[in-house]
């Protein structure tokens, strides 16, 4: 008998049980169970993707010359070619992508970059109300929503 140790105290006899081993076993595996558990922990928060978009920075400046409207990518991110641009005239909205608006020479890379320049031509704008509303549709991220005249 390893485990059961039987101790003679004067007439009594009395019954201990050695449990040393399972002590220490049992301590091991909490540790193991604990390290596990902070591992996964960690690795989770350190691990996962961020689900926040990051969002875009970017400069545009547009104005009303004559009867164009003119927007220029004034600095900042290149931006994908699938934004959508609204220009609201006189309660009505015409929507376009950048991809269509874009002159040849600007869209050869597939992206709106810096200095890169769109003319829509609008016609007659006096005393009407202009606003242009600019959308990046892969991330769904407004980049740009101001009124150019009221």
């Amino acid at each position: 008998m390893d485990r059961i140790k039987i101790l003679y105290v004067g007439e009594k006899m009395k019954i201990k049980e050695d449990n040393q081993a399972v002590s220490e076993i049992l301590g091991s595996l909490l540790m193991l169970v604990l390290g596990a558990i902070i591992f996964s922990i960690v690795s989770v928060i350190l691990l996962s993707p961020s689900s926040v978009p990051v969002p875009q920075y970017v400069k545009i400046e547009c104005e009303i010359i004559d009867e164009n409207i003119t927007i220029t990518h004034q600095g900042g991110d290149a931006l994908s070619l699938n934004i959508e641009v609204t220009f609201k005239i006189d309660n009505n909205d015409y929507i376009f992508l950048i991809d269509e608006l874009l002159e040849n020479e600007y869209k050869d890379d597939g992206f709106w970059n810096i200095g890169d320049q769109i003319i829509y031509h609008a016609g007659n704008l006096e005393n009407l109300p202009v606003e242009i509303v600019i959308v990046d549709l892969d991330k769904n991220f407004l980049l740009f929503d101001r009124a150019l005249q009221e």
